[in-house]
């Protein structure tokens, strides 16, 4: 029987300035500077806390290249002191040994970093993604830090969508495209459907646009999860949540709750 999560929260784990090419490297803006958020998100369901990604590791904002090395030289990082998954629940009254699960939309560093503050949690991950973060190949290598997921964390691997719940209140399902086992997750809220997008996208009208970004995996899996994706937003009515998009002045921020 179908449920619903009680609430939504959008965290911020800080920022990047980067240039507009990231958006859609044809677009006459390309050379423009823009800062992008690192959004995570709490979920309040009767039978726990879910996380859907939890930011960067606290490391950054005190020795970003000792964290990320020759990479944190080509980024413009813009993470504080107070920007990691802990501090960010206090400011709704939870504390990181609450939150039961977490999922990961993908484990590259700004999605997964602070896991290892989360001590009760179990990880939900795609296995494909999984075997990629283990062994990535060059041109993704610098954005997985096997220390972000190093420990004895408790993995739950899925190979396709997966009700978390098994009420229709949290659906996993694969996004392929920016990494090989990348996922979005559906939320069930009292007056809406989200979709937690991820980095499935990055910008919603480069998406409806079918103009790719500058950084992928797999071009063709790219677009066919936008496909996905908007046929569940249709099929749903539901709102869409980028993880990158918008700017943090244009959606509501924790500590109140988000509201479509």
């Amino acid at each position: 029987m179908a449920s619903e999560a009680r609430r939504l929260f959008v965290f911020t784990s800080g920022a990047e300035r980067t240039l507009f090419g990231l958006f859609d490297p044809w677009d006459p803006a390309c050379g423009t500077t823009v800062e992008i958020p690192y959004y995570f998100f709490a979920i309040d369901h009767p039978d726990g806390w879910v996380l859907v990604d939890c930011g960067v590791h606290p490391d950054f904002a005190a020795d970003p290249v000792g964290r990320l090395g020759e990479q944190a030289a080509m980024s413009d990082l813009v993470v504080g002191p107070e920007d990691d998954v802990v501090h960010r629940l206090a400011t709704i009254g939870i504390r990181p040994e609450q939150i039961a699960h977490v999922v990961v939309t993908h484990l590259h560093y700004d999605h997964c970093g602070g896991l290892s503050s989360l001590p009760n949690a179990t990880v939900h991950v795609q296995a494909a993604e999984r075997r990629f973060a283990e062994h990535p190949p060059v041109y993704q290598a610098p954005a997985y830090i096997p220390d972000d997921w190093a420990g004895a964390l408790t993995w739950h691997e899925v190979t396709a969508e997966h009700d978390l719940f098994g009420d229709g209140s949290v659906v996993l399902f694969p996004t392929p495209g920016h990494t090989p086992g990348h996922q979005s997750v559906m939320v069930r809220l009292p007056d809406q459907m989200v979709i937690l997008v991820g980095d499935a996208a990055y910008h919603p009208q480069k998406m409806a646009d079918r103009r790719l970004p500058a950084y992928l995996w797999n071009p063709d899996a790219v677009v066919a999860s936008w496909e996905e994706l908007e046929r569940r937003r249709d099929d749903h009515d539901a709102a869409l949540l980028f993880s990158h998009f918008p700017p943090p002045g244009q959606v509501v921020l924790a500590p109140q709750a988000w509201h479509p």
